[in-house]
């Protein structure tokens, strides 16, 4: 007697993993859950955020709206809530100053060039510091990681600004 084929067993068994592998495909893939937005009434969550870059702390309001005070790569920042005056504040204003020294101020030249291919930051001349400042809009909530992204950014920014104005008018200095 010959022994049966295993070629119609195997055949079926390829048909049946291959509909399970359909069937598969087709169920619903379970999501992960949205992560937790953040928005101008959590100045906690702003905060440590903030510290994941360096120094953070909260500081002193001036108009009524909360202030972060920070250091992040060697930089001295500030970090002011803005629009809070119905219901939670709708963005984060970041500030920062180079100077006080006039002979040390970038000229209107320098700073226009630089904001021409600056995406985010603006520069200007603030008495005889150049400041630099963002804004981040915080209205409806962001996600820990783009507010981490912007937190990053904002340390670009500023390396940046020193790198190729504060230093390079320095350089330049006409004595």
């Amino acid at each position: 007697m010959k022994p049966p084929s295993r070629r119609p067993r195997a055949r079926a068994l390829g048909l049946c993993a291959a509909a399970l592998g359909l069937g598969a495909a087709a169920l619903p893939v379970r999501a992960d859950p949205a992560p937790r937005l953040i928005d101008g009434a959590d100045v906690g969550a702003v905060l440590e955020i903030a510290r994941q870059f360096g120094f953070a702390e909260r500081g002193p309001s001036l108009i009524g709206a909360p202030t972060l005070n920070g250091r992040m790569s060697g930089f001295v920042y500030a970090a002011n809530f803005t629009d809070c005056f119905a219901g939670p504040c709708g963005g984060l204003q970041f500030r920062a100053l180079w100077g006080g020294r006039r002979e040390m101020t970038p000229d209107a030249e320098a700073l226009a060039v630089w904001n021409a291919f600056s995406r985010s930051c603006k520069a200007s001349v603030f008495e005889s510091s150049a400041m630099v400042t963002m804004h981040v809009t915080l209205t409806g909530g962001v996600s820990p990681r783009n507010l981490e992204t912007q937190f990053q950014q904002w340390a670009d920014c500023m390396r940046s600004f020193e790198t190729q104005i504060i230093l390079e008018s320095v350089l330049t200095l006409k004595i």
